[in-house]
């Protein structure tokens, strides 16, 4: 963002920033649901209890 500074309008840098910073969230809620998914022992019991 820091180099485009002088090419470009004010408003299309605000723009360009806010979806920059649109995706870098949705990127980040990907990553942490993937991640979430990923780490869910599914099936896994320890003892009989443990269903209760």
């Amino acid at each position: 963002m820091l180099f485009g500074w002088d090419s470009v309008s004010p408003r299309m840098h605000f723009v360009s920033t806010c979806i920059v910073a649109v995706g870098m969230l949705i990127s980040a809620f990907w990553i942490l649901a993937a991640n979430s998914w990923m780490q869910t022992p599914a099936g896994f019991s320890i003892g009989e209890d443990a269903l209760l």
